[in-house]
């Protein structure tokens, strides 16, 4: 019986370390392929403000992790909702926001915004 106890030990460790027991806000999605399209007008005034104030910042201002409520917040986590939220010419992630749906010309947007550097 200890063997069994000590290998299921292990099998969760190793899985733990994986990444396989993460939470739904840590999952990374699929690359967007989204670029920085010349002469692009999204900024944080044009777009990211309204777009963060629509969909993100009910959970993500100051509440839960990350805080998403600074154009510096937003850009220190950009990676991070590209892979979740973000769409591309090679894909789209969905994962957030959990309670709307922005379209997915608005993911694009997005994912064009970040690529930019989220300015």
């Amino acid at each position: 019986m200890k063997r069994i106890y000590g290998f299921a030990s292990f099998v969760l460790v190793v899985a733990a370390s994986a990444g396989l027991f993460q939470c739904s806000s840590g999952t990374k999605g699929v690359a967007t392929g989204a670029t920085c399209a010349t002469g692009s007008t999204l900024t944080y005034a044009t777009f990211g403000q309204a777009f963060m104030d629509k969909y993100c910042l009910e959970c993500h201002a100051g509440k839960d992790k990350p805080d998403l409520s600074t154009l510096a917040a937003i850009q220190k986590e950009r990676a991070e909702i590209m892979s979740t939220t973000a769409a591309g010419p090679t894909g789209t992630n969905t994962n957030m926001p959990e309670d709307a749906e922005p379209t997915v010309e608005e993911r694009t947007q997005l994912g064009e915004w970040l690529a930019c550097g989220a300015p």
